[in-house]
């Protein structure tokens, strides 16, 4: 769930199980699926955004900080190409880029 500083809903990002890709749907504040984010496993570093008919029209990519930087830090770059959306949108699209950081490049998070 993304609220805004109000506590009002603004949105939210939902991981899908799925055993050969990484997906997820980006809803508003009802639920209801405005994007997806979907991508085969072996596409490490590369989410494309969909919208509901299929077509590509974003992306959450990771970029490369060279050897050293990405074996002894955790510190990450991501490049976000937003789509064409509505601001509470753009807030949940932010978000499922975070969550796609947390979910697959921060090995040493702890859960609660």
């Amino acid at each position: 769930i993304i609220k805004d500083s109000a506590g009002q809903i603004q949105g939210h990002v939902l991981r899908q199980f799925s055993i050969l890709k990484k997906k997820y749907d980006l809803c508003d504040q009802h639920k209801r699926v405005f994007a997806r984010i979907e991508s085969p496993i072996w596409k490490l570093w590369k989410f494309p955004v969909f919208n509901l008919e299929g077509v590509e029209i974003g992306l959450i990519e990771k970029k490369w900080g060279g050897f050293l930087k990405e074996a002894l830090t955790d510190a990450d770059k991501f490049q976000i190409n937003f789509p064409d959306f509505t601001a509470e949108e753009k807030v949940v699209f932010f978000a499922a880029a975070v969550s796609v950081d947390l979910d697959f490049f921060e090995g040493n998070v702890k859960g609660s």
